[in-house]
C-alpha cells in the first residue's frame, strides 16, 4: 500500500508527513520511524493510533486488496481492451 504523506497537527503546530517506500501492513506504518536522537527512537505508534475509521472502512480495504479481487478486476480490464466488454450505456437495457 502506498501511503500519502500529510500532516499531524500537535497543539499548535504542523509536522509534515512524507513516505518512503511501500508499506504492506498497518504495522509497517505504526514501525515507520519519525524521530530518533540520542537513545529515544520515535514512532507512528507512539504518536497516532494506526487503524480504520470504522468497520466499513477495513471491509473495503480487505476487498480492495484481496488477490482473488485485484485478479478479476484485472481480467474485466484486459476484456474491455480487447473489446469484450459491454458498453456502459447498455447496462440494464
Amino acid at each position: 500500500m502506498n501511503i500519502p504523506g500529510g500532516f499531524i497537527d500537535i497543539g499548535s503546530k504542523r509536522f509534515n508527513v512524507q513516505t518512503s517506500g511501500t508499506y504492506s501492513t498497518l504495522e509497517d506504518v505504526a514501525s515507520t520511524i519519525i524521530n530518533s536522537r540520542g537513545k529515544e527512537t520515535v514512532f507512528v505508534r507512539d504518536i497516532a493510533h494506526i487503524g480504520f475509521e470504522d468497520e466499513e472502512a477495513w471491509f473495503d480495504y480487505r476487498v480492495e486488496n484481496h488477490p482473488e479481487f485485484l485478479e478479476r478486476v484485472a481480467e474485466a480490464r484486459k476484456a474491455l481492451r480487447a473489446g469484450l466488454g459491454v458498453p456502459l450505456e447498455d447496462v440494464g437495457t
